[in-house]
């Protein structure tokens, strides 16, 4: 049994590994990265599609990985292997090997998807200080905000000294923060030999888990489908969309900075606000701001737009926090992580379909006119899922 000050230190070596990790050099010029090289954005679709079909593949799997053998070496693993990924996409140069470097990064974070979460929480659960779990995730937003801040401003001038140093201070970033995860303490749970059998019926339990309860597959519903949208927008539209909109790179160092600072910084606060407006309006709120977010954008075509771009990142970062800790409330310590992991597996098997067509429809319609159809879309999902939501509550 670990003892109280062994659990009590893996806070803060999640809050290091965290800085770490949100060192994201990458995020303020990734597509350009992606441009620098002739990639299209329907080839940056067909990446994240073959990264989203390797998550499809893996997601459940480790995420059983986690729960039988171990969630922190599973972390750790994840970690090492975005890390590894990082420095292929650094150096690489052909779209064969950016493409096998989603593939790997995929891999990494399957193991790492499930288990963090599972990781922390079952360490305030021994600490018997699970419900400060929100409270605990938005500090380590408000910490993480930092790292993520001056890491996106100093992105654009590293980019124009050499587009390829980025990935690279990003992969190192990573393989330091894996010492921190290597160096936490695993919570207490049932000690259980692994075996193929018990990792099959693990995977099988937690998927019949994941449909079957309520609850979780509601919130599984209403991350897909609000989320989705955000999602495509991050990763193949955004720095095109503020050059679109007559921003310059130069300009990203301040920009980019101040749309994460504030969405970071937000869900930092993301307990006291889920606490002053509850569960059915904090969910009404989010679905409400993406759906504004992106019919604004679609519609105006100046920089003041940004403004609507900055209330939807701050909807987007207050409800992963928000969802991750509604499922875990709902989920049993040992399938935690395989449970998460099927939530996460469900994302990318839409995603595999929608990377390429968002990517095509890009290249045919603009990103004006998509940014309008994905506000359009969340607003019939939100009519959907409000409407079914009195059904999918009911007490299991």
């Amino acid at each position: 049994m670990p003892s109280k000050k062994e659990l009590n230190s893996n806070i803060w070596k999640y809050y290091a590994a965290g800085i770490l990790q949100s060192l994201w050099f990458i995020l303020a010029i990734n597509i350009l990265y992606w441009q620098s090289f002739g990639i299209t954005y329907g080839q940056i679709g067909m990446f994240e599609l073959v990264g989203a079909l390797a998550i499809i593949l893996l997601e459940i799997p480790t995420g059983a990985v986690a729960d039988l053998v171990s969630r922190k070496m599973s972390v750790f693993i994840g970690v090492v292997i975005a890390a590894t990924a990082n420095f292929i996409i650094g150096f690489g140069s052909t779209l064969f090997v950016f493409a096998t470097a989603y593939v790997v990064w995929a891999i990494g974070d399957t193991f790492i998807s499930g288990a963090k979460s599972a990781l922390i929480y079952d360490t305030l659960k021994d600490l018997k200080k699970e419900k400060e779990y929100m409270k605990i995730q938005g500090r380590y937003h408000l910490y993480t905000t930092f790292a993520l801040i001056f890491a996106t401003a100093v992105s654009p001038f590293l980019f124009a000294i050499n587009r390829r140093i980025p990935y690279i201070l990003l992969g190192i970033a990573w393989l330091i923060s894996s010492v921190f995860i290597l160096k936490m303490t695993e919570p207490s749970r049932r000690a259980s030999k692994y075996s193929i059998k018990k990792h099959i019926i693990q995977m099988k339990e937690g998927f019949n888990y994941s449909i079957t309860h309520k609850m979780i597959r509601w919130y599984f519903l209403f991350s897909i489908l609000i989320g989705l949208p955000m999602v495509l927008y991050n990763d193949l539209i955004s720095q095109s969309y503020y050059i679109n909109v007559g921003y310059s790179l130069s300009h990203l160092a301040i920009l980019i900075p101040v749309i994460y600072g504030s969405a970071s910084f937000v869900a930092s606060q993301a307990h006291k606000i889920e606490n002053k407006f509850g569960e059915n309006k904090s969910l009404m709120i989010i679905a409400l701001l993406h759906a504004l977010g992106f019919i604004f954008m679609g519609i105006l075509k100046i920089p003041f737009v940004i403004a609507f771009v900055i209330l939807l990142y701050l909807s987007r970062d207050f409800r992963w926090v928000v969802m991750d800790n509604y499922v875990n409330k709902h989920v049993t310590s040992k399938m935690r992580a395989t449970v998460i992991s099927v939530g996460s597996m469900l994302t990318f098997a839409v995603m595999v379909v929608m990377y390429p067509l968002a990517g095509k429809l890009m290249d045919i319609f603009g990103i004006f006119t998509v940014l309008l159809g994905f506000g359009i879309f969340v607003v019939l999902s939100s009519i959907l899922l409000f409407a079914i939501k009195p059904r999918l509550i009911t007490v299991d």
